[in-house]
């Protein structure tokens, strides 16, 4: 199986034609997008990239010790429940056998 990224410069007349709403720019953007395809055994597969938002995000903030110290306040004064594999067990929905 081969792949290839590419951007579609000669695509189909059935894809891009006019559709009512739609500006001409924003029609050329589409033509230009990239795809990537796949070909085996003479069949050609098209997936198109989508367009998000790739920018960088701003890095947070460090935990300070602080909030550290808060954190683990607060997971010790959280009730823990502590489940056997016998209360498990007993609990858990039988299990019916069709014979």
């Amino acid at each position: 199986m081969k792949s290839c990224l590419k951007r579609s410069t000669s695509a189909p007349e059935v894809l891009y034609q006019a559709r009512p709403g739609v500006s001409g720019d924003a029609q050329s953007k589409e033509q230009n997008r990239k795809s990537v395809s796949f070909s085996e055994d003479g069949e050609e597969e098209v997936f198109y990239a989508e367009d998000w938002d790739r920018s960088p995000a701003a890095v947070t903030q460090r935990l300070t010790y602080r909030d550290v110290y808060e954190l683990k306040e607060l997971r010790m004064a959280l009730p823990r429940i502590n489940l056997t594999n016998e209360h498990r067990l007993r609990n858990a929905a039988p299990i019916s056998k069709c014979v």
